[in-house]
């Protein structure tokens, strides 16, 4: 009894280490993956603006 209790508590530690170093490691994957949505973003503004400014070039008056 003792033998698994002890056992249970090792895994257990062993898991909050494991979720502490992955957290952390989420936290930065999490933040480049915003900065890359938002690089995204101004290059899809980017082209929308150019594609605006040809679309007016090429409308008649």
């Amino acid at each position: 009894m003792t033998a698994t209790l002890y056992i249970e508590s090792a895994n257990m530690a062993n898991i909050t280490k494991k979720i502490k170093k992955y957290s952390g490691q989420h936290q930065k994957n999490k933040i480049s993956r915003q900065n890359e949505n938002a690089d995204y973003a101004r290059q899809l503004e980017t082209q929308l603006k150019m594609a605006g400014a040809v679309q007016r070039d090429f409308l008649p008056r």
